[in-house]
């Protein structure tokens, strides 16, 4: 995944929930990882990471937060 991340040169959007385990464990290993050394932290990617939202976003202002922010991702490609 990292070594796909790292040759794909288009930008991304990274959407992770602050009260989900995997996403924990994720940032975990690519911060302790030399294959992921650097490539979350670059300009190409953007982060959402609502920090009271589960693995499903389950509660509708969590979803519609997500909705918002990947709209507005969506929209910032057209500049």
């Amino acid at each position: 995944m990292a070594e796909g991340l790292r040759q794909f040169s288009g930008r991304v959007l990274l959407i992770l929930s602050g009260e989900d385990y995997t996403a924990k464990e994720f940032l975990e290993y690519a911060g302790a990882n030399a294959a992921w050394a650097g490539l979350l932290d670059t300009d190409r990617i953007s982060r959402v990471e609502p920090p009271d939202a589960d693995h499903t976003f389950s509660a509708q202002a969590l979803r519609l937060k997500v909705e918002d922010a990947t709209l507005d991702w969506l929209a910032s490609l057209e500049r």
